[in-house]
């Protein structure tokens, strides 16, 4: 495993400076495994379109994105077919987060119906304005420190090890730790 993520995620390991990644995947399938990021074709919601939107360089950016948490911010999901997995980008991913944000549809769904609501289409273009600063593509490792969800963008897979199978995180990612 750890042959794998030094030569296809040397990137992440660099930049992330020991603080993990994660993510609940299904229980179903090996501990240590390559998942190909999908388009999420039935993610679609005005909160969607207004995050896309804002960030348009980046085509579909939700739905084809990697939504993962900082140790910090992450639940277990309380499905069964559910559970925690450390991730890990490939090299050439790109990231974005911002500081505080857990859950970015839930944090901001609120928000922007009440803008929609009382202001409209000038309602979207200032909540637009707000995410455009709140929003950091800097930085990855302090992102990582914060209570947080990473946003992991431009790569066609990852790779994820079971939470269960790294009884040290550190000692795993730098076997020099502790010996």
């Amino acid at each position: 495993m750890l042959p794998t993520l030094q030569k296809k995620c040397s990137q992440f390991l660099q930049e992330s400076q020991g603080f993990p990644l994660l993510k609940n995947l299904p229980v179903a399938g090996e501990g240590f495994r390559k998942v190909k990021v999908r388009k999420r074709k039935n993610l679609k919601n005005e909160i969607v379109d207004v995050f896309n939107d804002t960030f348009n360089g980046h085509p579909e950016l939700m739905q084809r994105s990697v939504f993962a948490q900082s140790m910090s911010v992450f639940q277990p999901s309380i499905e069964l077919d559910l559970e925690p997995f450390y991730i890990f980008p490939i090299d050439g991913y790109k990231f974005l987060y911002a500081e505080g944000v857990g859950d970015t549809t839930q944090t901001y769904k609120t928000t922007l119906d009440t803008l929609i609501e009382n202001y409209g289409a000038k309602g979207i273009r200032t909540f637009q304005e707000v995410l455009k600063y709140q929003y950091s593509f800097e930085n990855l490792v302090e992102g990582l420190a914060s209570s947080t969800e990473i946003i992991i963008y431009d790569i066609p897979y990852y790779y994820a090890i079971r939470y269960s199978l790294v009884e040290n995180y550190e000692k795993f990612i730098d076997p020099k730790v502790n010996s």
